[in-house]
């Protein structure tokens, strides 16, 4: 895929002199279409400025690039830049290797007792077996923790990594969960209030957390 440029207000820029970017190409894409990868390169500055090259924005777009795959599970991609001259400007194409995409190996630990591993591991989008993706890796760290505070632990931490193991075909995923002590509510005290709002506020039994009445002050 081609990015050409061009100029505010729709006019065509006058063609690049040569030494000048023109284009950028992505090949041996399959599971990441160009028109994902190809807007987030650094590169399309040079275009726009009517410079070359820079081979540090080469750099940073090359592991642009080789991220997107490692993100889905691709630990073997490998991103292969060159830069060419053709009619007089600067053509750079990124060639990619995907290989084989990582299926998904999920372990929880340090669970407390009264939390369900079924149900920490219900919160967890990846199924084993499954291709890798890292967003979804990521966005279960929260749902975990939020079970595991429900059930009265309010300083639990969850932390997770990554290995590529099997040659970088299994994405082991592993969280860690530290619960922290469990909590319970004390008794709750709740200053005077004008009868309106007392009556509106008032609870007449604790939560299920909560061994304690609340206590009315006078």
């Amino acid at each position: 895929m081609f990015a050409a440029a061009f100029a505010c207000g729709g006019a065509s820029r006058a063609p690049a002199a040569a030494g000048q970017l023109g284009a950028i190409r992505i090949v041996g894409n399959h599971a990441i279409a160009s028109d994902e990868l190809e807007p987030a390169l650094a590169l399309h500055e040079a275009i726009g400025d009517g410079a070359a090259a820079d081979p540090y924005l080469l750099g940073l777009d090359t592991d642009r690039i080789r991220a997107a795959y490692l993100k889905l599970g691709f630990f073997a991609v490998t991103v292969t830049p060159a830069v060419e001259q053709r009619g007089g400007r600067q053509v750079v194409t990124f060639t990619v290797a995907e290989g084989r995409r990582a299926v998904s190996r999920v372990e929880i630990t340090g669970l407390p007792a009264d939390v369900a591993p079924a149900a920490a591991r219900a919160r967890v989008g990846l199924g084993d077996g499954a291709p890798f993706d890292y967003d979804a890796y990521d966005a279960a760290k929260q749902p975990l923790a939020e079970l595991v505070e429900n059930a009265g632990y309010a300083h639990v931490r969850v932390t997770g990594a990554v290995t590529a193991e099997s040659g970088g075909a299994v994405a082991a995923v592993r969280y860690a969960v530290q619960p922290g002590p469990h909590c319970t509510f004390g008794q709750i005290r709740i200053p005077p209030l004008a009868p309106e709002l007392a009556e509106a506020v008032r609870v007449d039994r604790p939560g299920p957390e909560c061994n304690n009445p609340i206590r009315w002050e006078a």
